[in-house]
């Protein structure tokens, strides 16, 4: 038997086979109300295993949700101020080595740090177009932020981290 990867399935569990199922056609099966928070959680990071993450159905967040990982793929358009309508009570947020002109545009972040008023961590490590105009929106969150990793992002500049950290205050 031939050593072939690709023509393997990933998941074995029944669990891991819907999971997949669901993925694959997330915009024609998803229901909202449906799948538990942590079946949620679980097809979202195996959406995120692909290079680039789908759009997600509306209402594919609640008020239950905590943390997000976007970790390392290219985002579609609009999903940060998805997360920001549907997500008031988020409390962690990355987007370690994201890319996509979701992350280029200010506009969808700065309507997830208008609509996430509570965040305490933010991991933005390698996403290397973040830039001012981010670090700016950023300051919504001052009296709620706590944690923030911002390295890798190399369009930040010295006088825009100053003026951040002067606004964070001591809460950083």
């Amino acid at each position: 038997m031939s050593y072939r990867p690709h023509k393997r399935k990933r998941a074995t569990l029944l669990e891991g086979m819907c999971i997949e199922k669901v993925g694959d056609n997330i915009q024609t099966i998803f229901k909202p109300g449906v799948l538990s928070v942590a079946l949620r959680v679980k097809l979202l990071h195996y959406l995120c295993e692909s290079p680039i993450l789908v759009p997600l159905p509306e209402n594919f967040f609640d008020e239950d949700w905590t943390e997000v990982n976007l970790g390392g793929c290219v985002l579609p358009e609009g999903i940060l101020a998805q997360i920001g309508r549907e997500i008031q009570t988020l409390e962690s947020l990355v987007m370690k080595q994201c890319a996509g002109h979701e992350v280029l545009d200010h506009k969808g972040f700065a309507a997830l740090c208008d609509g996430c008023r509570q965040i305490r961590s933010m991991d933005i490590v390698g996403v290397m177009t973040f830039s001012d105009v981010h670090l700016a929106c950023m300051h919504k969150l001052g009296a709620s932020l706590r944690t923030v990793r911002l390295g890798g992002c190399m369009c930040i500049s010295p006088a825009a981290l100053a003026l951040f950290v002067q606004r964070a205050g001591l809460n950083l």
